[in-house]
């Protein structure tokens, strides 16, 4: 609880737009552990605004090849569960979020399970 009152205390003092590599680096997290913090917060109705563009830390745009297996809600938000190609991880991404997608071709049968598997194996490791 401490980190997310942090969050709210660093947002309201910025005198500009702050990013979430930015509170990372202040927080001594990961990037992702900010924006899983966010959306706590935003989930706790905790007025926080922004935008989070579909871009990799240096600000480009990204071509994914994705491998989706699940669809879940999070605070009132879908997101896609999929295995990153580029990443070589499970991945989230919010479909609200991609600006252009194409069937790639092929199927990845037999992996379903495998990759749901090591899902909800990272469910026990907790937050970074």
């Amino acid at each position: 609880m401490t980190r997310l009152f942090e969050i709210v205390q660093m947002l309201a003092a910025a005198r500009r737009p702050m990013t979430g590599a930015d509170l990372a680096e202040r927080l001594e997290v990961t990037p992702r552990t900010v924006y899983r913090d966010v959306a706590a917060l935003q989930a706790m109705r905790i007025p926080i605004e922004g935008e989070r563009g579909y871009r990799d830390e240096t600000g480009r745009t990204t071509d994914r090849v994705l491998r989706p297996f699940a669809l879940v809600y999070f605070s009132e938000t879908a997101n896609l569960v999929a295995w990153c190609e580029l990443r070589q991880a499970i991945r989230h991404f919010r479909p609200d979020r991609v600006t252009d997608a194409r069937l790639a071709g092929g199927h990845f049968r037999g992996d379903g399970a495998r990759l749901r598997k090591l899902w909800t194996e990272g469910w026990t490791q907790g937050p970074t």
